[in-house]
């Protein structure tokens, strides 16, 4: 299999190594380094950004102290916008909303702020997720790494059927403003639903066999990256990222191994769904 990016050091240390963390030493870091270059932020500070918004989810730490290490996280992105205000950056979406106008004004920093956040709230810990499952299964089903592997030009196609199987964010909740029924259910006002896309993605009336995993899947839809005006902004930027990992993965590393106690699933995927920890020998 021939890996389209040439070289990723992160890879190549881990390989020199004899194996490593993937989620830790490898996907997390890089997606929080790519995060941070859309945001116009240094990529270098990635772990400034990433473990705080990750352990905010996974952690078992208390909530105030995780919920400490968000607003230290917070105040340096704060810093960094301000900055970058005096001393414009080329590149990035921050230097983009301070030059920006709309409807005849400027954003003001705290829109800024909100915006950034966002952004990185959504793209810091969702792609290493979608990475580390795609990962692990491929690891429990050699025959199915060894058809990537082979059959290169599935790979977009796989990381569509990764993302309808394994869906980073596994739903979202909204409030109703008035009385509907919906599918025979009636849904009161006031009343909060939970929607369930990894439930969605898995209708055995829009899917064959919807529990496999099938690279071959002709016309994969999926709600893993929200639908109507909540779509995802970067799900372009997150299907590049994955697949970009996964041909790295497989293309310096095709007989990867998991460590039997290495590999641990996080106790609590109300909001993302991933790995605790992925560890692999190569």
């Amino acid at each position: 299999m021939r890996c389209t990016c040439s070289s990723w050091p992160i890879m190549d240390k881990i390989v020199a190594g004899g194996g490593g963390d993937i989620k830790w030493d490898y996907a997390l870091p890089l997606t929080g380094m790519v995060t941070l270059r859309f945001a116009g932020l240094p990529p270098e500070d990635w772990r400034y950004y990433a473990p705080p918004l990750h352990n905010l989810i996974y952690s078992r730490a208390p909530l105030e102290e995780r919920q400490a290490a968000v607003s230290v996280m917070i105040g340096k992105m704060r810093e960094e916008i301000r900055r970058i205000k005096v001393e414009p950056v080329e590149g990035g979406l921050t230097t983009f909303l301070h030059d920006a106008e709309v409807m005849g004004r400027k954003f003001r920093l705290d829109e800024i702020d909100s915006v950034i956040r966002i952004l990185l709230g959504g793209g810091l810990d969702t792609t290493q997720a979608l990475f580390g499952m795609a990962a692990v299964y491929l690891a429990n089903n050699p025959d199915k790494r060894q058809q990537l592997i082979d059959e290169l030009e599935l790979i977009e196609n796989a990381i569509e059927e990764f993302l309808r199987v394994f869906p980073p964010t596994q739903g979202n909740s909204r409030h109703a403003t008035a009385d509907v029924t919906v599918a025979g259910q009636l849904v009161k006002a006031e009343e909060h639903v939970f929607m369930s896309y990894a439930a969605a993605n898995r209708d055995p009336v829009d899917y064959e066999n919807p529990h496999d995993v099938d690279f071959c899947r002709e016309n994969i839809r999926h709600l893993s990256f929200g639908i109507g005006p909540h779509r995802c902004i970067g799900s372009h930027l997150a299907r590049l990222e994955a697949r970009i990992m996964l041909e790295t993965l497989l293309g310096k590393a095709p007989d990867y191994k998991l460590v039997g106690d290495g590999v641990r699933l996080a106790d609590d995927i109300g909001t993302i769904a991933g790995f605790e920890q992925i560890r692999i020998t190569v």
